[in-house]
């Protein structure tokens, strides 16, 4: 016993000793390691061969794998808890790695007593001292690309595990507290796993592994990228610069028709670099750039790409159409709202991120009479090259499970407005097959294919039959007229699990088709890459290896869309943060490097769940809002949800965001600056108004404020109904209102949702330019709790129609005030004059506008009493008829109920003396004033 354990502490012993002086390297030109102190051997006709200069281990299709030995795994052990494990390695494009197993290295005692292992099916690194209930893990959740040589990397550093791919960080984690001085690793192999019954990594080769007894750095890991980039030329059968230059010439691809930028590279994949120069640099420079000229002329011109490499040069040209301008001007966004409202919507906006729901919030197509089984979801709406337009959905009702789907809905326009409508139900189209047991048929999208001159139709699909035992992406052809799919559906594309939601654009200026799809379980939106839509061999070979995860934030996200903004290089990803409450936008000017633009909030009626975007004309948009009006939209004033439209929206805004001059009955009050105050699941912050009652309705309550002096015109009142709260969540919360005047909208948000409301009014000229608006519960309203905040008024109209509206408001009561001037003598007008000339009508800022008419007012009415002292009839001038009424006056003969008898008493002591009718004489007389 004694002896066994002195053998293994000097084994651990060596093997500290020996990674202190550098890596334990396996270059795969013999079975054992660089310095010859572990040996290995081959399994199940595993070989070792050459790829130029570079030895490989060739692991073959029969289970083949490398057995490292037991004194590797002595190694291991002594490894301490600062390591570096990285191998080279190429898995053919072909290999299926979706399977349990397909271990890149796997170190153990057994299945159930200890192990450690990098996988290629998600690139996943566990490490577990019993079997897998009690692994500890570092996972990307993405395959290993295949097709080409890559570098894959697990370092730990302490308590810090890291997944890196070619020197790109995958995966972390900070809570790797298992080493492997814990393990007991006498079966450690290369291509197999520690359970017997798992998949092999089959026709995997190696070309390089390193282990080291520290965490590699930066530097220290891009020292080791090198070998791939000549892997894999050697793999491409380029051996010289003439190879090269050949293969990276026939990769460029350059779009034929350029609108903006065309991405001219300017180095190939196998080193050659790339020069550009144009025939016409007026119209598009020598990096590709469309120069913008004041007319909208098109022209040809011509690229020519020169690739050098070594003593090797070559050209080639490429004729280009240089397009000045898109004739889009708009964005149409086809979505659906919600699970309880399964119906299709549109909304426009102007620059790509902001939308408006159209048709005054409701549906511009519904499911009802249109689907199978009775539900719209995931639109997809594409510009067909015959000028028609083509939209797709899911035809599925959620409320009857998510394995209620069993086709989808095809539909056509010509005008965005009027659409035929077709179903394709897969238990009839396709009895008698594996599809007739489909219980999905998810997120149909259509993309046109120029090799076949047809629109393909691409979707997820699931059955329960044991044939997709996964969602998996398949397609078929439309027929001429898209009423029905052409023939069976084929397999598309899946990542090795569930695949969905797939979204494919084709971008000129790489000449690829980019498909986005989101990693159904595991989370994350991936992309993959084809030169073609269609396999020539084998189904799904044309896609690359997937990308990691483009999304930019840690929420749940899904249904991406991906296209691109008008007259400009750059795209947009965009999907739905479905837990989060809004739509996230990012941008990209090659479909690769994404960057955060912005979250757009869904709420109100703009509730967006898996929609589409399509550029649109300004002809196709002012047809849409005739066809489904919106009183949200006036040209291009609508404001809005922010109020950052423009300076009208912004000032009007300023008139209700204050809790000043607010007033509350009946139980609401108001609250400033509780931040972070949550009720339920609502979390609020700011200034806000409420009213509680524990388990009783809240009754009738008011909460209101007067604005003065608003021009006359049409208004847009926007308020946040923060939360409804009912004790009995089957209660519909009902009673509450918003209002302005004697205008009123329901509010009826669901149990602590926060939504948006809006309401439009008119406020005439014949008014007194003033509004009284707010927010009021019935004594039948059903709530518990009500909540109200961001109080917003927008005038809808242009800055100009608003600044002709103020000042009309202006001229109006300056015509009023020179009315009753006109009634006084001259020798009494001067006060009503001097407030009549300080009313600028050109002031915009509305305190001044305040102060100048409310002393405008005081005025008039001071000069009103003036004449009513004298000018009985307010003819403007005294009349017998005024003598005889102020006659009548004294001698309290007010038979006609006109007159005031406090007119004639002038010093208000409640009785006529000599002196009042000694003062009225003189006012007849016009000797004195009041």
């Amino acid at each position: 016993m004694k002896k066994r354990i002195y053998s293994l502490a000097c084994t651990l012993c060596l093997a500290l000793a020996a990674l202190a002086q550098g890596p334990v390297v396996y270059d795969f030109k013999s079975l054992s390691d660089t310095s010859g102190a572990y040996t290995g051997s081959l399994a199940n006709g595993a070989t070792l061969t050459t790829l130029g200069s570079y030895g490989v281990l060739s692991l073959g299709a029969n289970n083949g794998y490398f057995n490292l030995g037991s004194q590797f795994g002595s190694m291991m052990k002594g490894i301490g808890q600062a390591f570096t494990i990285s191998v080279d390695v190429y898995v053919p494009a072909a290999s299926d790695i979706s399977g349990n197993g397909n271990f890149i290295w796997c170190f153990s005692k057994s299945s159930s007593e200890g192990y450690m292992f990098l996988n290629a099916k998600e690139m996943r690194y566990a490490i577990t001292q019993a079997s897998y209930q009690n692994e500890t893990s570092v996972n990307a959740a993405s395959p290993l690309p295949k097709g080409e040589w890559v570098n894959i990397m697990y370092v730990q550093d302490g308590a810090t595990g890291t997944v890196y791919l070619n020197n790109v960080e995958q995966a972390k984690n900070t809570s790797m507290t298992l080493f492997p001085a814990a393990l007991e690793m006498s079966n450690n192999y290369l291509g197999r796993s520690c359970y017997n019954g798992d998949a092999y990594l089959k026709n995997a080769r190696y070309a390089d592994l390193r282990v080291y007894g520290k965490a590699l750095s930066n530097n220290e890991r891009s020292e080791l990228m090198t070998a791939i980039g000549e892997l894999n030329r050697l793999e491409n059968g380029i051996v010289t610069d003439a190879d090269a230059v050949a293969a990276d010439m026939k990769a460029v691809h350059v779009p034929m028709v350029a609108y903006r930028k065309i991405d001219l590279p300017t180095e190939g994949r196998y080193g050659t670099a790339i020069s550009w120069s144009s025939s016409d640099t007026s119209h598009m420079n020598d990096q590709g750039t469309v120069v913008r000229q004041e007319t909208d002329r098109n022209v040809s011109v011509v690229l020519t790409a020169t690739f050098t490499l070594g003593n090797i040069t070559q050209t080639k040209t490429y004729a280009v159409d240089v397009m000045q301008r898109e004739n889009y001007s708009h964005y149409l966004f086809a979505f659906f709202p919600s699970n309880s409202d399964e119906n299709i919507y549109f909304a426009v906006g102007d620059d790509g991120y902001n939308y408006t729901t159209i048709n005054n919030d409701q549906p511009v197509f519904r499911a009802s009479g249109n689907t199978v089984m009775g539900g719209l979801r995931d639109p997809h709406i594409l510009r067909g090259e015959d000028g028609n337009f083509y939209m797709v959905a899911t035809d599925m009702r959620s409320a009857l499970g998510w394995a209620s789907n069993r086709g989808m809905v095809l539909m056509k326009s010509g005008d965005l407005i009027h659409w035929t409508c077709s179903q394709v139900h897969f238990p009839t189209k396709y009895a008698g097959t594996y599809l007739e047991n489909v219980t999905r048929v998810w997120a149909p999208e259509t993309i046109f294919d120029h090799k076949t001159g047809k629109y393909m139709v691409y979707f997820s699909i699931l059955t329960n039959d044991g044939t997709v035992t996964y969602d998996k992406v398949f397609y078929a052809y439309a027929n001429s007229d898209f009423t029905d799919l052409e023939g069976e559906p084929v397999y598309l594309y899946d990542r090795g699990s569930a695949t969905i939601d797939m979204d494919i654009v084709y971008n000129e200026a790489d000449g690829l088709f980019h498909g986005f799809y989101k990693n159904e379980g595991s989370g994350g939106i991936c992309k993959v890459t084809a030169e073609k839509l269609t396999a020539d061999g084998v189904p799904g070979s044309q896609w690359s290896s997937p990308s990691g995860t483009l999304q930019q934030t840690s929420e749940a996200v899904e249904g991406a869309g991906v296209f691109r903004l008008i007259n400009d290089d750059q795209w947009i990803l965009m999907y739905d943060c479905y837990g989060n409450g809004h739509y996230q936008f990012c941008s990209s000017p090659d479909l690769t490097d994404f960057t955060f633009v912005k979250n757009t909030e869904t709420s109100g009626s703009f509730t967006p769940r898996h929609g589409t975007v399509l550029p649109i004309t300004e002809e196709e948009y002012q047809a849409l809002l005739e066809a489904f009006p919106c009183d949200a939209i006036t040209g291009e004033t609508a404001p809005d949800e922010n109020g950052n439209q423009n300076l009208t929206a912004e000032r009007m805004s300023q008139l209700c965001e204050s809790t000043d001059n607010w007033t509350y009955r009946n139980g609401f009050v108001t609250h400033v600056d509780k931040n972070g105050y949550k009720n339920g699941e609502a979390r609020v912050s700011g200034t806000f108004m409420e009213r509680w009652r524990d388990r009783a309705s809240v009754g009738a309550n008011i909460a209101s404020k007067t604005l003065r002096y608003l021009p006359a015109g049409t208004y847009k009142l926007r308020a946040s109904c923060i939360a409804t709260w009912q004790s009995d969540a089957s209660v519909t919360v009902s009673g509450v209102t918003c209002f302005a005047d004697d205008q009123t909208a329901d509010v009826h948000t669901a149990n602590g949702v926060p939504e948006l409301y809006t309401l439009t009014f008119d406020i005439q000229p014949t008014d007194d330019y003033n509004t009284t608006l707010g927010m009021q519960t019935t004594a039948e309203t059903t709530a518990n709790w009500v909540a109200f905040d961001n109080f917003r008024l927008y005038f809808i109209g242009s800055e100009d129609d608003y600044h002709t509206a103020l000042r009309a408001m202006h001229d109006d009561y300056l015509a009023r005030a020179e009315t009753v001037c006109a009634k006084l003598s001259p020798a009494y007008q001067s006060e009503l004059r001097a407030a009549i000339d300080a009313v600028n009508p050109d002031e915009t800022d509305y305190d001044a506008i305040v102060a100048q008419l409310d002393a405008l007012q005081a005025a008039v009415a001071s000069a009103q009493q003036h004449i009513a002292l004298h000018d009985i009839n307010y003819d403007g001038s005294i009349t017998i008829a005024d003598v005889t009424a102020l006659v009548n006056i004294i001698l309290g003969k007010d038979t006609a109920g006109t007159y005031n008898h406090s007119a004639a008493d002038v010093n208000q002591d409640t009785s006529i003396t000599i002196a009042d009718v000694t003062k009225l004489v003189n006012v007849i007389l016009g000797k004195v004033g009041k």
